[in-house]
């Protein structure tokens, strides 16, 4: 993208097209972007898995994402795709190309500042996935009407079931229903809570793989 600035001589600073345009030395500079035909490189197809990867894990989790960094997003003048993205490209993979993985350990669903409660737990049930939390024990910067949010993902299939605004912080307790997914597989579990008025948001906990 290239930029405009100056009223009497415009001055460019970016890409445009194929085209580079920077000042050197006080001297506007237009550099052409040529054209790699040779194999691609490690490094480049590297890079291509990840993105592959990372992208194909977001878009069935895309509203959740939308939701939990969404105040990142405007603090930052970005999208919450892109600051979802820019996170697990950077933080959430593992291993060396080409036996990339995502580490769901280390996957944010939502980033804030509100605190989570205690005591967070998850159980599989015949309906689905129990979880619960210490509704007692008061956290300050928490209020009982914020909600909470929950995701499953289910690795094998690249599906996920998700909550952004399930029971309410005071109610200790919230099923998020399997019905539908076959069972015998691994999932893995997620729980954050939201503001009411969504103007607060929690770094989300990783509750661990379960067995559905």
């Amino acid at each position: 993208m290239a930029t405009v600035g100056g009223s009497n001589q415009p001055q460019y600073n970016g890409k445009l097209g194929r085209v580079v345009y920077y000042m050197l030395n006080g001297v506007l500079v237009a550099r052409g972007i040529g054209e790699y035909k040779g194999p691609p490189s490690v490094a480049q197809l590297s890079s291509r898995m990840a993105t592959k990867m990372v992208c194909a894990f977001i878009e069935p989790l895309k509203p959740f994402f939308n939701i939990g960094y969404e105040l990142l997003a405007k603090k930052n003048n970005s999208s919450p795709h892109n600051e979802a993205y820019s996170y697990h490209i950077k933080n959430a993979l593992k291993g060396e190309y080409p036996n990339l993985e995502i580490d769901y350990r280390k996957v944010i669903m939502s980033t804030g500042g509100m605190p989570l409660p205690l005591d967070v737990a998850v159980a599989v049930t015949d309906e689905g996935l129990w979880f619960t939390w210490n509704q007692k024990e008061e956290v300050f910067g928490a209020h009982w009407t914020d909600h909470v949010m929950l995701a499953a993902y289910f690795p094998a299939t690249n599906k996920a079931i998700y909550f952004t605004a399930g029971a309410r912080r005071n109610q200790g307790a919230e099923l998020l229903p399997l019905r539908g997914f076959e069972r015998g597989q691994p999932v893995e579990t997620y729980f954050s809570c939201i503001a009411d008025d969504r103007t607060r948001v929690a770094t989300s906990l990783y509750t661990g793989r379960l067995l559905w």
